[in-house]
């Protein structure tokens, strides 16, 4: 996933910071991951007649096919 594609309000400083941790499994990294998540899931269960998802990004194409079997 691209962080750097993502343009949620309150999230530039997460970003940075997990861009300052050498580990991945960092807080910071672990913190981005779930507002990631948060927002996605957010997305994801609000349509009230149902919901297109175009993903561009391969990785994250077939990412998301995996959890939706």
């Amino acid at each position: 996933m691209d962080v750097d594609q993502v343009f949620e309000t309150g999230i530039d400083r997460t970003r940075n910071e997990a861009a300052r941790e050498t580990d991945e499994q960092g807080a910071a990294h672990l913190r981005l991951l779930g507002a990631l998540a948060q927002g996605y899931r957010i997305l994801l269960t609000r349509p009230m007649k149902g919901i297109f998802l175009w993903v561009d990004d391969q990785e994250t194409r077939q990412r998301i096919a995996e959890f939706l079997g």
